[in-house]
């Protein structure tokens, strides 16, 4: 597969990574990344989709617009014309809708990744004490004690992660789910930000792969693993998190 190739299946690629698994998608990532071009531009692309479905996220679509656009299928030949005319600013409408649809379609509601890492920049930034419920320097006693407290358990993780300092962990609720913080170092003095929840309460969830965006002051990255959702979240450069990811 060539490049160029390459890119145009990755314009297609949906943004949470759910259809990674095709072999033509897996075959032009794998082109993407040892091509540092594309890989650049397919970064950027993932980033730009963030932000529409985060935007989006809080959308409704217009009421009654199925009724209308089937209303304006039914006009007489004869007023076919004025009809037309005057729906100009209702396509003008679902055109923009739909330029960015597939986003939208797939990240339905307030319960999407975006969302969920939205949430958990304002937690952070707005809402969290800096107070934890466990300070604890080791990973598996965080993992244990949040099992034991039905907490989403950030089990799974890179080894980068899993190797990092740690501060502790801080429990919260997100939308009627359970939501686990966990504080760990960066490489350069900096703290990163691991937030989990369960799968189930994510109505679009990322891939297994991480999608890499910006959201506020943090520079994020989101995947699943298993049953587990991940949004991770620093002030540091996105490099510091491609280190440990």
């Amino acid at each position: 597969m060539t490049p160029e190739e390459a890119k145009f299946i990755l314009e297609a690629r949906r943004p949470d990574g759910s259809d990674d698994a095709d072999p033509q998608m897996a075959e032009a990532l794998a082109v993407a990344k040892n091509h540092p071009q594309i890989s650049r531009w397919l970064g950027e692309q993932s980033e730009f989709d963030m932000v529409i479905a985060g935007k989006l996220s809080g959308v409704s679509a217009p009421p009654r617009l199925r009724e209308r656009i089937v209303a304006g299928q039914c006009v007489g030949r004869g007023r076919s014309w004025v009809a037309f005319r005057r729906l100009l600013p209702l396509a003008a409408a679902i055109a923009l809708l739909l330029s960015i649809g597939a986003v939208w379609l797939r990240a339905p509601g307030g319960n999407t990744f975006a969302a969920f890492g939205a949430d958990a920049e304002k937690f952070i930034n707005e809402k969290w004490d800096h107070r934890f419920d466990l300070p604890e320097s080791d990973f598996g006693r965080i993992g244990e004690w949040v099992a034991k407290q039905d907490g989403a358990a950030p089990a799974d993780v890179p080894p980068g992660v899993a190797g990092s300092k740690m501060y502790g962990c801080k429990l919260y609720e997100w939308n009627g789910h359970k939501a686990t913080l966990v504080c760990f170092s960066a490489a350069d003095g900096g703290t990163i930000h691991l937030v989990v929840t369960r799968r189930e309460g994510v109505s679009n969830p990322p891939g297994t792969s991480p999608i890499h965006f910006r959201h506020g002051d943090f520079n994020m990255a989101a995947w699943s693993r298993g049953d587990t959702v991940y949004v991770a979240l620093t002030s540091s450069p996105r490099a510091e998190l491609e280190k440990v990811l």
